[in-house]
């Protein structure tokens, strides 16, 4: 009985020594899949492109980026974590970078077996993006791994421009036999499926290539997986047909949105939703819906105005002369334009440094480089006037000023030139004399009358033209500007304008707001980009608005003079 006491207390000490021998000796923890240097890469169709060469640490306590890739510049690792299984963490635009103050939301999921590319998602403006990490043995960002070119590039551009929809789909039918590349399957199969599903393919048919596209997509993680569920039911949207169908996909990917995800995606899945559940007839979740929305639309106003310029405006220290000008500026742009963010910025900016009663500001939109729900007939029309070959285009005073293309962190370059040259204008005495007045028929519709006087030189090609300008609209464009200023909605009475040959004169025009809302729905419903409006997101809401008029040489395209009047404050 002694013998076995001794040899259970001889295992017990064992034990307890073993324990201590573990407090002095720690066991090693398993090494993290994350640890070490990759290149963090964004999935095109038809390229990768490296946003960053990042180094992490075993612990996941650090993420040093080695190398800024060559798409956005300069880039930190922020708010790293792990949930779950999942690495999350945030590029953030830093000095000069193109994306100065903005982030890139990352996260990627452990691979199953070491080695392998590591799998995951990358968002941008509401926007998500295969992506994956590929290990460096090397801590420099080498141009041929920076950006690397699918061998289906020519194909897949090709086909992609090709009009006739049935060339069209032939031609990507045979690239996906060829084709290896995971982004240029996953976006040929979404551009597939439109087409097909506006054919009148069989629902059955439609519903399978619409798994084949999320379990693709899935592969990269739950967040790739919702985005897919959006943007097949988006596809399906556009088609026009299989509406029952669109909203199951789009309520598989509301229910997938969580709290963590950005407002950005979730105004986009929740839009989605909206748009079809209002296509089926189905009012149950409407109103809720539409709160939901406006909540997250209105957090998401505030942060833009709060982040969005990256420079402090100067205000304008007033007039030398008594000269009482209003200055008119003209900006030609487009929301999917990146090289208009610069101008854009340094507009918005010079709205911050002048009053009203100095300067009144205009923004037209152009379909360039892609489809843009601002844009309307009247704004083409004047780009047409002043010959305008490109955006960002920038009048004042119908003299074009050379802005430079350029993303954010060329804001200041623009501003700058731009604000002395508003001032210089403004020290110029007028060569009319210009008032304006409204009278409110009744709701949405009014009449406006401008009366000229001591015109200098009264002539075939001196013209008085009328705009109806919008304060602010909110539209996310892909350049990541979210809400645009004073954008000219129409020009009542025409573009062309009215003939001043003579020193005095009076004209009027009518305004029919509702009309003019069903006429620019029209022609977003109409217009040949017609296939990238497929949700219900057109921004003609209308309000706030006011009405420019102003005198200008039609040959010299030299603005004499301008007045401006809301309509908020006509009774």
């Amino acid at each position: 009985m002694s013998r076995q006491i001794a040899r259970s207390l001889g295992l017990a000490l064992l034990a307890a020594g073993l324990l201590v021998l573990g407090s002095f000796f720690p066991v090693r923890a398993a090494e993290s899949p994350f640890k070490g240097t990759w290149r963090v890469m964004l999935q095109y169709p038809d390229q990768d492109v490296a946003l960053a060469l990042v180094e992490i640490t075993h612990r996941l306590e650090s993420i040093e980026v080695l190398f800024p890739g060559p798409l956005f510049g300069d880039v930190k690792a922020e708010k790293i974590s792990t949930v779950g299984k999942a690495l999350h963490f945030q590029l953030e635009g830093i000095n000069s970078s193109p994306l100065s103050g903005q982030q890139i939301l990352c996260v990627f999921y452990p691979p199953d077996s070491k080695d392998k590319e590591i799998l995951g998602t990358v968002e941008l403006h509401g926007q998500r993006y295969l992506a994956k990490m590929e290990p460096s043995e090397t801590k420099e960002l080498e141009a041929r791994v920076a950006v690397v070119a699918s061998p289906d590039k020519e194909e897949y551009q090709k086909a992609m421009r090709e009009e006739d929809t049935k060339a069209k789909e032939k031609a990507l039918q045979d690239l996906l036999k060829e084709a290896k590349g995971t982004a240029l399957n996953y976006d040929v199969d979404l551009e597939l499926l439109n087409l097909q599903a506006t054919d009148g393919k069989d629902a059955k048919e439609i519903g399978a290539l619409a798994d084949k596209i999320i379990k693709l997509a899935s592969a990269y993680g739950p967040e790739m997986h919702a985005e897919a569920l959006n943007k097949v039911a988006r596809r399906i949207l556009q088609s026009g047909k299989l509406t029952s169908l669109a909203v199951e996909k789009a309520r598989m990917a509301e229910k997938m949105l969580s709290k963590s995800d950005s407002a950005m995606f979730q105004v986009a899945v929740l839009k989605t939703l909206a748009t079809a559940l209002k296509k089926a007839n189905d009012t149950k979740d409407q109103k809720e819906l539409a709160e939901r929305i406006e909540k997250l639309e209105v957090a998401l106003d505030e942060d833009f105005l709060k982040n969005s310029l990256p420079i402090k405006p100067q205000p304008y220290e007033g007039r030398k002369s008594h000269s009482q000008r209003l200055v008119v500026v003209e900006l030609f742009t487009g929301s999917e334009c990146g090289p208009c963010v610069a101008t854009d910025l340094a507009y918005d900016a010079a709205i911050q440094s002048f009053k009203p009663e100095d300067v009144t500001f205009m923004q037209y939109h152009l379909h360039v480089p892609g489809p843009d729900a601002l844009a309307n007939p009247d704004s083409v029309e004047r780009a047409a006037f002043y010959s305008v070959g490109g955006t960002p285009s920038l009048y004042i005073n119908g003299n074009e000023w050379p802005p430079n293309a350029g993303t954010r962190d060329k804001t200041k370059r623009d501003y700058d030139p731009l604000r002395k040259r508003i001032g210089q204008n403004l020290e110029d005495e007028p060569e009319a004399s210009l008032k304006i007045s409204a009278k409110k028929i009744k709701d949405g519709q009014y009449e406006v009358q401008a009366q000229v006087a001591d015109l200098e030189q009264a002539s075939k090609s001196m013209r008085l033209h009328f705009a109806l300008v919008e304060d602010v609209v909110r539209y996310p464009g892909g350049n990541g500007q979210r809400l645009h200023h004073f954008v000219v909605r129409e020009f009542p009475g025409g573009p062309q304008g009215f003939v001043l040959d003579e020193s005095t004169a009076k004209f009027g025009v009518k305004i029919n707001i509702p009309e003019l809302r069903k006429k620019l729905n029209v022609y977003l419903q109409n217009c040949n980009e017609r296939k990238r409006f497929p949700i219900d997101d057109r921004p003609l809401d209308l309000k706030n608005l006011k009405v420019v008029a102003f005198i200008q040489d039609n040959d010299f395209k030299e603005i004499k003079q301008a007045a401006q009047i809301r309509l908020d404050d006509v009774k």
